[in-house]
């Protein structure tokens, strides 16, 4: 039997532990299992994958009724479309702390010959789009942990970003997705390359979908900074350039759209319900430099 089908994978294991008692405390209702899940399928729909299934793991020092539920990522991957596969559990009582565990998440996905999108046709004159963030987006925990200690705040005071809501329950903002907008867009050929912005920042993940000889230049002043992203640099003392290469900074896809295509891009994106901004241009990279440079100041 001929296939007509590409398969791809994707995995990714978050850096950063997440305390048990934080997650049961601070953001009781946060879905912990969205860090893993949400993660592999972005990456998996990044490119124009249509059928994608998801496992993931969690590995505490004690398996606590409530959590590993929710790392499995049920109801992520509803609402992603999704197929949940299975999961898997493991006590390790002497590699973590008593509050701490680990986590992973595996995605697989099939899309038809020809579509699979893998950046190779970006060209100069094509646009670059950012899709808003909704939040932290599962990366740069470490150093979140840092600023929230530095400041000598607890997880369960009210967020100095956003009054009236507790900071764990903020900081851990489940991870907005970006599947059905992606791959209408995807389907309709009107993008060259999709880059979910994870760990890297824009920079780091953008640069991985393009192919040699093109530079995407990117105007920083041309999309709002969330709250949450001002308040880690102007009162955690994050710098501007540090918090760009670990945080989305308030972009949590980028889409390379076909040149002469952008406003019909633009469209299809709002229609899904994406907030859309232009926030660059794809060009000749003819001497040696990096492949996305990020002029313009943050809107901090």
């Amino acid at each position: 039997m001929i296939t007509t089908r590409e398969l791809v994978a994707e995995t990714v294991a978050p850096a950063a532990r997440i305390n048990t008692r934080f997650v049961l405390r601070a953001a009781p209702s946060a879905p912990a299992g969205n860090a893993a899940t949400v993660t592999v399928v972005g990456s998996a729909i990044g490119c124009g994958l249509a059928k994608v299934a998801v496992t993931s793991a969690v590995c505490p020092s004690m398996i606590v009724s409530g959590v590993t539920t929710s790392v499995i990522g049920d109801a992520d991957c509803a609402e992603a479309g999704c197929a949940l596969a299975g999961g898997e559990t493991a006590e390790l009582p002497g590699l973590y702390p008593p509050s701490g565990y680990d986590l992973a998440g595996f995605a697989v996905g099939a899309v038809e010959r020809g579509m699979l999108i893998t950046g190779d046709h970006a060209r100069p004159g094509d646009v670059v789009l950012g899709l808003a963030s909704n939040g932290l987006h599962s990366n740069g925990f470490s150093l979140v942990r840092s600023v929230v200690s530095r400041l000598s705040l607890s997880y369960a005071d009210p967020a100095p970003f956003e009054p009236g809501r507790p900071l764990g329950r903020a900081l851990l903002e489940p991870t907005r997705l970006y599947v059905s907008s992606c791959l209408a867009a995807a389907r309709s050929r009107l993008v060259h390359a999709l880059a979910h912005v994870t760990g890297g920042g824009l920079a780091g993940n953008l640069a991985r979908v393009l192919p040699d000889g093109v530079r995407a230049e990117i105007d920083a002043a041309s999309w709002p900074v969330p709250p949450v992203f001002r308040w880690l640099v102007n009162e955690g003392g994050v710098p501007p350039d540090d918090a760009l290469r670990t945080f989305n900074m308030g972009i949590g896809m980028a889409v390379v759209a076909a040149a002469g295509r952008e406003e019909e891009t633009i469209r299809l994106l709002a229609d899904q319900g994406e907030t859309v901004f232009r926030i660059g241009a794809i060009t000749d990279r003819k001497e040696e430099g990096p492949s996305v440079a990020i002029g313009g100041d943050l809107a901090l």
